[in-house]
């Protein structure tokens, strides 16, 4: 009987690990997809970031509200050497979809105008990281 266990064991580890690994690789491949439409950002070194020339104050969707949603949505906002607000990627949803809880946030950072980050005291056009909250009182 110990033989016959030995046996089947020593035959059914390396397929397990075979198993396993085939599995662990399926799973990041799933996880990480590589999107050709996302442009890779490139880094601009600054001495001075980027902030509003106002307060960002995004409107607090009714819905959202409603249901008891808050939390932090964090933006990727691309402010231009002018101050503008260029391209704006969502890094942490909240509550995707229209009149949700990022979209107010992304609604709230296009409106404000920025003094734009500087490099050797020249503006330049770089992202910025922003992170806008939004809490129930």
């Amino acid at each position: 009987m110990n033989k016959i266990a030995i046996v089947l064991f020593l035959i059914a580890c390396p397929l397990l690990a075979l198993s396993i690994s085939n599995l662990q690789a399926t799973s990041i491949a799933d996880t990480n997809p590589l999107n050709p439409q996302d442009k890779p950002c490139e880094f601009v070194p600054y001495d001075d970031p980027p902030r509003p020339l106002e307060p960002i104050s995004p409107v607090y969707p009714d819905s959202s509200r409603a249901a008891g949603i808050q939390g932090t949505v964090v933006l990727e906002a691309e402010i231009f050497a002018d101050g503008t607000v260029g391209e704006i990627k969502v890094r942490r949803s909240i509550q995707g979809g229209p009149g949700g809880l990022d979209a107010a946030a992304v609604e709230a950072v296009r409106k404000v105008r920025f003094e734009p980050g500087r490099s050797d005291g020249k503006p330049i056009s770089t992202f910025v990281i922003i992170p806008i909250e939004f809490r129930l009182n």
